[in-house]
This record gives C-alpha cells, sequence and structure tokens, in this order.
C-alpha cells in the first residue's frame, strides 16, 4: 500500500490579466506523462484542491518530480501558459525503514459511505462497520477520522457538516473529537461531475495506523 504524506495539494493559481479570461487550466504531469488536469471557466480561482491518493497509480515509484502548470485562453482566444512548478516526490519503502531504523506499520482504512444529503446521522450499516473497525484499534494504534462531502451547497455549510459528520464517528468509535477533522468539499474523494461520484463523496474516512512488533 502506498500512502501519500501529505493527503492532498493544494495550487495557487494567480494571473493579472489584460483581457477577459475565457478558460483555465492546470495540468499534473510525472516523468512527462499527464496525469491530473483542473478545468474551469472564468474566474480564475484563488486555490485548486487534489486529493493525490486518487492518482497514486500514475505516479511512478521511487524518486521523480510532478510538474503543474497553469494554462489560460483569453476571450481572444489565445493560449497563455505559465512557467513549470516542480515539486520533488520520494518514496520511501520498508526496506528504507528498516536501514534507518523506522518502524513499520499496519494501516486499514475505511470509508463509511451512503450518508444521506445533508446528514450525519449514522445508520445501521454504519453501526456494523464501526463495531468492525473497534477490533482492528488497539493501544497502540492511531486513528484518524476525515469527514467529507460533495460539491454542493456553500463551502462553510459543507465544511460544517463534515466536522460533524467525523465527529459522529469518531463519538461512536470511543474517540476524542480531536481524532476527527472535517474537510468539507476540498478534497474530493471521487470525481463530482456526475451523481454517483457526488453520492461516494458523502463519507467518512477512518485510517487506523498500528506500528508492527
Amino acid at each position: 500500500m502506498r500512502v501519500p504524506e501529505p493527503a492532498g495539494l493544494r495550487f495557487q493559481p494567480a494571473i493579472d490579466p489584460t483581457v477577459p479570461i475565457a478558460t483555465w487550466t492546470v495540468f499534473v504531469s510525472a516523468d512527462d506523462a499527464l496525469i491530473k488536469t483542473f478545468h474551469n471557466g472564468d474566474p480564475v480561482p484563488p486555490s485548486v484542491e487534489w486529493n493525490i491518493s486518487e492518482k497514486m497509480q500514475y505516479i511512478p515509484k521511487g524518486t521523480t518530480q510532478l510538474k503543474a502548470m497553469l494554462a489560460v485562453r483569453d476571450s481572444a482566444g489565445a493560449v497563455i501558459p505559465s512557467e513549470t512548478k516542480v515539486i520533488n516526490v520520494s518514496e520511501i519503502t520498508l526496506s528504507d525503514k528498516a536501514r534507518s531504523g523506522g518502524v513499520d506499520k499496519n494501516i486499514d482504512r475505511y470509508s463509511l459511505i451512503l450518508f444521506g444529503v445533508d446528514q450525519s446521522d449514522l445508520s445501521k450499516e454504519h453501526q456494523a462497520a464501526i463495531d468492525e473497525i473497534k477490533k482492528r484499534i488497539q493501544s497502540t494504534s492511531q486513528v484518524s477520522v476525515l469527514g467529507y462531502t460533495d460539491r454542493s451547497g456553500a463551502d462553510d455549510h459543507n465544511l460544517r457538516l463534515s466536522e460533524q459528520r467525523a465527529k459522529t464517528v469518531a463519538k461512536a468509535l470511543g474517540l476524542n473529537e480531536s481524532a476527527a477533522r472535517g474537510v468539507g468539499e476540498r478534497l474530493p474523494l471521487y470525481d463530482n461531475s456526475n451523481p454517483e461520484g457526488r453520492f461516494y463523496s458523502r463519507t467518512v474516512e477512518v485510517l487506523v495506523e498500528t506500528p508492527r512488533r
């Protein structure tokens, strides 16, 4: 299992247009292969969030570089690219950990889907999953609970809703609220351009990390 740290990247595109902008696109590539794009019309947003785990299979193993570039098309049809920004990526393997004296760990990741629209209540199916998660939590485990929403509704409301979902799950697991955090719609787990993606984005992820003896 390959786990990205940090879990996400934030791109902050900025332009000073002399004519109106029609569209903008952020391109992300690895080893000259395009792995992610963000595209929309005017205006250019102050930030673009990316959950890296959704594309881990396309990120080469070992030490590599991610490259990001912004391109805008103005109202006259001209395309203006930015300079390329480089993000260095290093992969730490089990062998690396053994040589450095690091401790390996078991990672269990759970996703509690099927939250209703604008709801944070637990269903019977959620409770069954929570009972199974409890069996995996040991005294040495570090548990984090992340709440998500789809992109419907206002950003601030979605953030509060995701926090409430995370806190509800943390309480059911017998955890302190400090283990729960809401990220709202900022790092969507699925493509929100279709109903299925929005449905699966109404979720809470539980990550259980337990050091291996």
